[in-house]
């Protein structure tokens, strides 16, 4: 026979920034449909209303463009450390969308270019500056891969890339990274930056 009492009171219970963001690198450790989605959970348990899906790297590529197979067939094949990889097929990203959209929470996809693009050098070898596939990579370096940004071959491969992702993607937001770019030449850096942003 307890009696509990709470004096009247008003809990004036906002966040302070409206983006509050949180990124998960998929990229370089696969995480299935499952584990994003306990992720989104937390996050939107704590008023975070934006989640970064880093879906590309060097060391793999994660979710499915239907005019490239090969990025996931042979990017999305491994991660660091040579664990199996994996990817999201478009059916399953877009559920996810929905699931986080359900909890307040906004996707945001991320192809990184022109740097961090090994996965994307390993399944279509037109891509890379030398013309040649690369090996895949499990390693943890950074700053040593680029796309070949002067070859109209490398914007269509780009054009497809974000048309697909945006298509299955309502988010006004799709990052396309732009960092550790240290084997990119800064000239060439700057024509694909300006390229991109068109």
């Amino acid at each position: 026979n307890v009696e509990w009492s709470v004096p009247v009171s008003i809990i004036d219970d906002k966040p302070e920034y409206e983006h509050r963001g949180l990124m998960i690198d998929v990229a370089r450790h696969f995480f299935t449909v499952d584990e994003i989605k306990r992720q989104i959970d937390l996050a939107a348990q704590y008023k975070i209303n934006r989640v970064h899906l880093h879906l590309t790297d060097d060391q793999g590529w994660r979710i499915e463009i239907k005019k490239w197979p090969d990025l996931t067939t042979i990017g999305g094949s491994t991660q660091v450390g040579g664990g199996p990889g994996g990817y999201y097929t478009q059916e399953e990203f877009k559920d996810l969308v929905k699931y986080a959209a359900e909890r307040y929470v906004e996707i945001i996809p991320e192809i990184d270019m022109p740097g961090h693009t090994n996965a994307a050098l390993a399944s279509y070898g037109f891509l890379n500056p030398d013309g040649k596939k690369k090996p895949l990579y499990t390693g943890t370096e950074v700053g040593f891969s680029s796309f070949m940004t002067h070859d109209e071959k490398t914007y269509e491969f780009i054009d497809d890339v974000i048309r697909e992702i945006s298509e299955i993607s309502p988010s006004k937001y799709f990052h396309i990274g732009g960092d550790e770019a240290d084997s990119t030449k800064k000239e060439d850096y700057d024509y694909f930056v300006g390229r991109v942003s068109k």
